[in-house]
């Protein structure tokens, strides 16, 4: 069933659109995957491309995953893989990445997604490779803290600083920082407002990280020339440092956002309760919903016997359109059976519920 659903999928794939996106590209590692991977490292020095994704079993569990790592430490821990079309200025990336937790006070390890990437040839002849990742360093890290980090590549080799370098904390994060190793949800959304700006909008989980956008007005100190990342691909990350523990992957998923920042937005009249999409699934999707005012929202999610498994969002949200995503989990991070589910919302006196399909 699986496999039978994301080859509709993939030929489908110039055909969907949905709310403010379409699918583009996605790849679960098993075989049915529209993505072709290329590594993003050139090593100048040995004059060749460093380590791209590997398809591997899952360690963690069943069926196969990406593996990323830096096998001979090139780029001292970091390795970089992406997809082969270079001409995106909306897309989002989200993905099952996996996260560990408390390895140690001497160590940092990083694994999430990129955006953004490019490579190209810089001033002094060499090929280079420019991207933002957003990734979860859940570590102590040399006492810098757990945390969800979105940042560029641009480092001041005399400061060791970024030009773009966001950090969130338990308190930016929906849940708090995880306390064991696992599987987590990423998402990031970029969108090119002008020349000078991009859009970044953080998910973990499918919650909303750090309240809202964040934005990218970074310039390039040496030639003083503005240089925010406006068009790329997408990629997948993962830097070890001591330890060699690789980054895990699954379920990537690509989206061009069809609507950009200056479009006009519609007037908003009423509650709306979405279908989620794709619908049947595996093992995320999408929920969109619309409110007519500023409102404390709440969804669950229940299964077919009316036991709630997961309590998807409870905050406040403004006026307008909006969308979260569940990644087929229950409360405690663990992965739900398949078979029918419901999500309710509830927004002030407005309160409507769904049917949804998780396949394997």
């Amino acid at each position: 069933m699986k496999k039978i659903l994301l080859l509709i999928l993939v030929f489908s794939v110039a055909l969907i659109q949905y709310g403010f996106s379409q699918v583009i590209y996605q790849d679960d590692f098993e075989g049915s995957g529209n993505i072709t991977w290329v590594p993003l490292f050139y090593n100048n020095t040995n004059m060749q491309w460093e380590e791209n994704i590997q398809v591997v079993p899952n360690p963690f569990g069943s069926g196969n995953v990406g593996k990323l790592e830096d096998t001979d430490t090139s780029y001292t821990g970091a390795a970089l893989c992406g997809g082969d079309v270079f001409t995106f200025d909306h897309i989002a990336i989200q993905a099952d990445v996996y996260c560990y937790v408390g390895i140690g006070a001497n160590t940092s390890r990083y694994t999430g997604v990129a955006l953004m990437a490019d490579t190209s040839m810089n001033l002094s002849g060499e090929i280079s490779t420019r991207y933002v990742k957003v990734v979860a360093d859940f570590d102590d890290n040399l006492g810098a803290g757990p945390r969800i980090r979105l940042y560029n590549s641009d480092l001041n080799t005399t400061t060791f600083q970024y030009t773009f370098d966001v950090k969130f904390y338990a308190n930016d994060i929906p849940g708090g920082i995880p306390a064991t190793d696992g599987w987590h949800n990423f998402r990031l959304e970029a969108r090119t407002l002008n020349p000078d700006s991009v859009e970044y909008i953080v998910y973990f989980d499918g919650n909303l990280v750090g309240g809202g956008p964040v934005y990218d007005h970074t310039y390039d100190t040496g030639s003083g020339i503005h240089t925010p990342y406006t068009s790329g691909t997408f990629g997948l990350f993962a830097f070890q440092q001591n330890e060699i523990l690789p980054g895990y992957f699954d379920n990537v998923l690509v989206e061009q956002l069809t609507t950009g920042i200056g479009d006009q937005k519609p007037v908003v009249t009423g509650y709306e309760l979405k279908q989620n999409y794709p619908n049947p699934f595996n093992p995320t999707t999408k929920i969109s919903f619309v409110i007519p005012n500023s409102d404390l929202v709440q969804m669950d999610i229940y299964n077919n016997i009316g036991q709630k498994v997961r309590n998807l969002i409870n905050r406040n949200y403004t006026a307008g359109a909006h969308e979260v995503i569940w990644d087929g989990r229950n409360d405690n991070g663990l992965q739900v059976p398949a078979g029918i589910y419901y999500y309710r919302i509830k927004a002030g006196d407005f309160q409507q519920t769904q049917k949804m399909l998780l396949v394997k």
